[in-house]
């Protein structure tokens, strides 16, 4: 249906485009500007990779949630970095979609908009469910159950309750 959905990006590199599901089909670097063509390529159910993914990373991270100290600081570290960035790239599609609002639009072209604009707003707010279940498991990491002393470590066992932050 949308093989043929064309627009023209100002502002995405071609990784970035590919990242947002969409094939390069020209481009040219004008400084630190990218002016791509771009040709939609895969099915609608497709090009969200990053939401059904985020959702996946929700899943797990709440089943580490009964299970804290199998992650390590490292791991909570990089789920923060990838879910902040992925944020950054969520507010620059909100600005392109909003940009391709300005241009005339045919109806399918403004109903495919809308469902990126709704699909974008669903990946803002997994990834910032995301990012409160990491703040949530940082409180109980490895490292921060070896911080412990054994008495704490033995009455948090004893009343079954998780590991306190330390930090």
């Amino acid at each position: 249906m949308f093989s043929g959905f064309r627009f023209l990006v100002f502002g995405f590199s071609p990784l970035q485009l590919l990242h947002f599901g969409f094939e390069q089909s020209a481009s040219v670097d004008i400084g630190s500007l990218w002016l791509t063509e771009i040709t939609s390529t895969l099915p609608p159910a497709r090009r969200y990779g990053a939401l059904d993914d985020t959702r996946e990373h929700i899943k797990t991270l709440t089943e580490a949630q009964t299970r804290p100290h199998v992650l390590d600081d490292a791991t909570v570290d990089r789920i923060d970095q990838v879910h902040i960035e992925q944020l950054v790239f969520v507010d620059i599609y909100a600005q392109q979609i909003n940009r391709w609002r300005t241009e005339k639009a045919a109806a399918d072209q403004t109903r495919e908009l809308d469902r990126m604009a709704t699909l974008n707003e669903q990946l803002r707010a997994v990834t910032m469910d995301v990012l409160a279940l990491a703040r949530e498991l940082r409180k109980g990491t490895i490292e921060r159950v070896l911080c412990m002393s054994d008495v704490e470590l033995g009455l948090q066992a004893r009343l079954g309750s998780r590991p306190a932050s330390r930090r």
